[in-house]
């Protein structure tokens, strides 16, 4: 087991384009809690990033408005 306790799973979905850079190996993308689809007047909405062949797959694969599950760390900046 890790010594690390951070760990996220949040589900939602993407708010645009997913966004590549360095030539594919890193990619962005925003999504917005949206775990049941009902309305709700409170929003989350979160920054991710992904690398190497994920990123490749991401960029390949999801669109705006895909329906997404991310699982990793959560790295808070400000």
């Amino acid at each position: 087991m890790s010594s690390s306790l951070n760990h996220v799973l949040i589900g939602g979905r993407l708010t645009a384009d997913p966004e590549s850079f360095r030539n594919g190996k890193v990619c962005s993308f925003s999504m917005r809690d949206d775990s049941d689809g009902s309305w709700r007047e409170e929003v989350s909405f979160f920054n991710c990033a992904a690398f190497n062949g994920l990123s490749t797959r991401i960029l390949s694969k999801l669109k705006r408005g895909n329906r997404v599950v991310v699982t990793g760390r959560l790295d808070q900046s400000r």
